[in-house]
């Protein structure tokens, strides 16, 4: 807000000024709470993510150890598969 006294600029009064810097910072902290706000809820949301993917994590690791024992036994009984066919293969002595 700007007076002209004779041509001439005057400022405004000092309540009058004050109370604009005031709706002014009103504002910006306004604006700064909604970009908080907004930040908070992506971070919330990417933790919920962040935790599903750990869960998923240690499933497919479970999974992964399932199949590992599941093929360390499948070698062992292959193995024993090999012998049985190499005695039956051998002749009688």
């Amino acid at each position: 807000m700007k007076n002209i006294l004779n041509g001439i600029p005057v400022a405004p009064p000092l309540a009058i000024f004050n109370q604009t810097t005031i709706n002014q910072q009103r504002t910006t902290i306004n604006q700064q709470e909604t970009i908080i706000s907004q930040q908070q809820t992506i971070i919330s949301q990417q933790q919920t993510k962040i935790n599903e993917l750990e869960q998923e994590n240690i499933q497919l690791r479970e999974k992964n150890e399932k199949l590992e024992r599941d093929f360390q036994q499948l070698k062992f009984e292959f193995k024993i598969l090999l012998m049985k066919i190499k005695d039956m293969e051998s002749p009688p002595q």
